[in-house]
């Protein structure tokens, strides 16, 4: 017995270290632990909403760029329509179009008739109309091709149909130019679009 308490007593310090650390690991670091773990999943979370965040700000960064790029065209598209009271309006930018790509113009048509057709639609003033445009002129092959380019990029250009090419005299540099196009015009004058 003396044998068993000798060895209680050495053994006491042990299970005193032993209960001490399975009281630690049970009521310090297991609660610690998982605060810890919580605390990182938070961390988590509010990193990726952080992200996400970051991604939908530089979506509408983009968005409003592109909404301001869009109100400029449509500012530029809307002061650029001619109205059909003043067609020398349509041929004066044509003529200066053709005039700084090297160009002659020696004829410039404009129809009208669809216009007039819609004179009593009380929508009119409110309405964008395509009129058709033919011009003839005169001028180098390259310059021609790149009047041409510029037509097709003109916002207030719905439409270039059609466009022929003849040489008069073989010797002769210039080429003569037929082109059939639409321009959209404005109702009435003084009124804006919707």
């Amino acid at each position: 017995m003396k044998h068993s308490t000798s060895m209680l007593k050495a053994l006491a310090p042990t299970l005193i270290l032993v209960i001490v650390a399975l009281a630690w690991f049970q009521f310090w670091y297991q609660p610690t632990s998982a605060r810890t773990q919580k605390l990182t999943d938070v961390q988590a979370e509010a990193s990726s909403r952080i992200q996400r965040y970051c991604r939908h700000l530089e979506t509408a960064h983009e968005v409003t760029n592109e909404f301001q790029s869009l109100n400029q065209k449509w500012d530029y598209f809307q002061q650029s329509l001619a109205n059909p009271a003043r067609a020398e309006q349509v041929q004066q930018r044509l003529g200066n179009m053709a005039e700084s790509h090297r160009l002659t113009l020696i004829d410039f048509g404009l129809d009208l008739k669809p216009l007039l057709e819609q004179i009593n639609d009380p929508q009119f003033g409110s309405t964008v109309s395509s009129i058709g445009v033919t011009l003839e002129g005169r001028g180098q092959y390259d310059d021609i091709g790149e009047f041409l380019s510029a037509l097709s990029a003109e916002p207030t250009i719905s439409a270039v149909h059609s466009a022929a090419l003849q040489y008069e005299r073989p010797a002769y540099p210039e080429v003569y130019f037929n082109v059939h196009l639409d321009v959209l015009m404005a109702g009435n004058e003084g009124e804006a679009l919707p």
